[in-house]
Order: structure tokens, then sequence, then C-alpha cells
């Protein structure tokens, strides 16, 4: 365990979930049939860092590389549906996430996946950040139904990412999230 309950994060988080078809937008782990039910993954975090400043770094949607260890480049591209990002890791395939709410005022947003290696459907992911006194709160939430893998083994893949990018913040931000 880390500092503050957070589980250690695997030195790769995507490791372990390369062997993925997307099939329409939809995520499935290949020659196995989607796991039925909603599962939800949050995890928060303490930082003693104003919350402005923290928006200003994770704040923006294709952001993510300047923050999350382990991602080689997140690229914004507008599309039909929206704004989309591509973001691709150091190692595996790359996730296509769409923007579907974001308040700068507010100091959030949400998307969902289009495309990617997890084994996840139905995926929808907010982040957010809320001032408390000494610093901030980070909150990143998902709501998902698995694909491929028990619900347990699934969030914890989520669990797992999540964790990881908490990790990015500490290493900005201090604290002992």
């Amino acid at each position: 365990m880390a500092p503050g309950g957070l589980a250690t994060p695997p030195a790769n988080p995507w490791r372990g979930v390369q062997n993925v078809a997307t099939v329409k937008g939809v995520a499935t782990v290949k020659g196995v049939a989607t796991v039925k039910g909603v599962a939800t993954v949050k995890r928060t975090i303490a930082l003693p860092a104003p919350a402005g400043e923290v928006w200003a770094l994770i704040g923006g949607f294709g952001a993510l590389d300047r923050w999350f260890p382990g991602i080689r480049s997140c690229e914004l591209i507008p599309d039909g549906n929206g704004t989309m990002r591509v973001v691709t890791p150091g190692e595996g395939a790359a996730l296509k996430e769409i923007l579907e709410h974001h308040s700068d005022a507010q100091r959030f947003y949400a998307y969902r996946l289009a495309e990617g290696p997890l084994p996840v459907a139905d995926y929808h992911a907010r982040l957010s950040v809320e001032e408390n006194e000494g610093g901030c709160y980070v909150y990143w939430t998902a709501d998902f139904e698995p694909a491929g893998l028990p619900q347990d083994k699934a969030e914890a893949i989520i669990g797992g990412i999540f964790d990881a990018g908490f990790e990015g913040l500490k290493t900005a931000f201090g604290g002992d999230a």
C-alpha cells in the first residue's frame, strides 16, 4: 500500500490488457463474452495545492500526457461526436475518448471511452477538483460494464489506472495521497 491507503500502482497500468478487440466502439476481450452488470470505480486524492493550480494542470481534456505517468501523447481531434482525445501509452494500444461535458468554472470534465484496449463497455468517467482547506481533492470516477472479465478484475484494472494517474499528481504537487 502506498501512503494514504492508495494501492501501489503497477509500473505499467496498461500491461495485461493487450488481448482486446474493438467492435463498433465497444472494447471486448477477444474470444470472451461480455459480462453483464454495471461496475463503479471511485478514487480520491488530497493534494496540498490550491484547486485552481491543480485544475490548470489536469483540466484540459488534452493534457493527460502532462501529468499521467507512462502516457507518450494525448492528442485532441475534433470529430462529429464532439472532441475526441487519442491517448497513446508508452506501451500498448491507444485509447479514443469523447469529451461529454467540461466546466472550468466547476473544475470537472466527463468523458466516455469510444475505443481502446480495456476490458469494459459503456465506460463513462468524470474527473473533478474541489477546493479544500489547505489544498484540494481530486475525484476520479468511472461507471462501466465489465467486458470479458469478472467485475472485480475489470474494477482492479480501472482502479490501477486511476491510482497511476494519482501517483503523477503526487509527483507534481506532493502530499501523502
